[in-house]
């Protein structure tokens, strides 16, 4: 497991012309609180950079918890972007937040 992320890491180790990104899994997320800053540390780490241009949330399991979680990380600069994927609409709700905290 995430051995892609580390192959990649090496691949495009001190190159400033790739846009990286990973995703946050709820399922394996676990009972942590910081479990999404968990998670993309861990990513951060095997790719070898101090942040992502995306970072998604690939399922909507207990979307309602994770994504407030996404905002202190752009805001820190650990991510640039984030997304959604596998959804069906369930996160329409929270793109001001997204564009705000992006925009600050």
């Amino acid at each position: 497991m995430d051995a892609s992320e580390t192959i990649l890491g090496s691949f495009t180790k001190g190159r400033k012309d790739v846009l990286l990104s990973t995703k946050f899994t709820p399922q394996i997320a676990g009972d942590s609180e910081n479990a999404v800053e968990e998670l993309l540390d861990g990513s951060l780490k095997r790719l070898g950079v101090d942040h992502a241009d995306i970072y998604w949330i690939h399922n909507p399991a207990e979307v309602q918890r994770w994504t407030p979680k996404l905002i202190p990380l752009m805001k820190s600069g650990k991510v640039k972007y984030v997304g959604v994927s596998n959804h069906r609409g369930c996160c329409k709700s929270f793109r001001t937040e997204f564009n705000s905290a992006r925009d600050k």
